[in-house]
């Protein structure tokens, strides 16, 4: 008769917590951010595989560069990342930036009667699959959105805006965090919810532990104890 072995649950807490500038990050972060860029490619070339979307036969690094990284490391490897950048969406020409191709025109529209102008953007949530939420104390996905809320607070943004797709459950993170909804539609083959936050409706996850670990994390790259963590996130 074979006996399971349990896996042990993985503490998120023992993670280190990079801001990588992707165009041009710190000499000493070069390397993390290589890796940075081979999971994601990696990650989100796969999936965009089985959700049948054509990424002119492959996923271009230009959706990389030029964005901040929000990523987790473990032993030095990138289990989890999120991408932040600033638009302007006052501008046309902004709006003409790949990222929008899926807002509808309605969606747009509305932001900029809120008066939106510069805001912040959260793209390409990309979590290792041993680093799924049954595999950790708190889920990534809520981790990975209230160190996106830190970064946010501290960007000087007073809007951010973003769409996530609805046929997983880590959509619901993005509520907890304060997120409003403005409209839906599908994209990339799969329903999606376009929503916005403001610094007034953000906040951390509630869920368990969430926030201990969060500030934990912030509070060790800030004092500088983790190594290779001197990029300053959405600098101006």
């Amino acid at each position: 008769m074979e006996i399971e072995m349990s896996v042990p649950i993985k503490k998120t807490c023992d993670l280190s917590l990079h801001l990588i500038n992707t165009r041009n990050p710190q000499p000493e972060q070069v390397t993390i951010c290589e890796k940075a860029f081979r999971f994601w490619h990696k990650s989100w070339s796969q999936t965009f595989s089985k959700l049948g979307v054509e990424k002119s036969g492959t996923l271009p690094a230009d959706d990389f560069l030029d964005r901040e990284v929000i990523a987790l490391f473990a032993d030095q490897e990138p289990v989890a990342l999120f991408f932040a950048n600033r638009f302007d969406i006052s501008r046309d020409s902004i709006i003409g930036h790949s990222y929008f191709k899926n807002y509808p025109k309605e969606t747009i529209e509305e932001l900029r009667n809120k008066n939106f102008k510069e805001v912040m953007v959260l793209t390409y949530m990309t979590v290792h699959e041993n680093w799924r939420t049954k595999d950790t104390d708190i889920p990534m996905p809520d981790l990975l959105f209230s160190l996106a809320m830190m970064c946010f607070w501290e960007s000087g943004l007073e809007n951010l805006i973003g769409y996530i797709r609805k046929d997983k459950s880590f959509f619901q993170s993005f509520y907890r965090h304060g997120a409003i909804k403005i409209s839906e539609t599908n994209a990339y083959n799969v329903p999606v919810d376009f929503c916005y936050l403001t610094r007034d409706t953000s906040q951390l996850s509630p869920l368990p532990g969430v926030m201990e670990s969060t500030k934990s994390l912030w509070k060790k790259m800030k004092e500088g104890k983790e190594p290779l963590l001197q990029a300053a996130l959405l600098s101006s």
